[in-house]
């Protein structure tokens, strides 16, 4: 299991410097998922819900309204999930 996420007890939203120091050696993945995956697809980046204290932040890529990928940053690595299935 991984690390808590890495912005748990943040009420604001992390910078990509943030994101950079949290992630460490795990950045240039993370880019790689994020930036190239929603410049092929033209999806557009969000983050998820709110920054909330005891969760943390999440990105998302989103179709439409629909959630594609979600992205939870740790201390050194991070998580995805992609989220499969038919279009409605």
């Amino acid at each position: 299991m991984a690390s808590p996420n890495a912005f748990i007890g943040r009420t604001e939203a992390p910078t990509d410097a943030d994101l950079t120091a949290a992630l460490g050696a795990a950045k240039p993945l993370w880019d790689l998922v994020v930036v190239d995956m929603a410049r092929s697809w033209s999806w557009p980046i969000t983050s998820g819900s709110p920054m909330a204290p005891n969760t943390g932040g999440a990105f998302r890529l989103k179709r439409g309204k629909r959630n594609i990928v979600h992205m939870a940053p740790h201390q050194g690595c991070f998580t995805v999930l992609f989220i499969l299935g038919r279009e409605p």
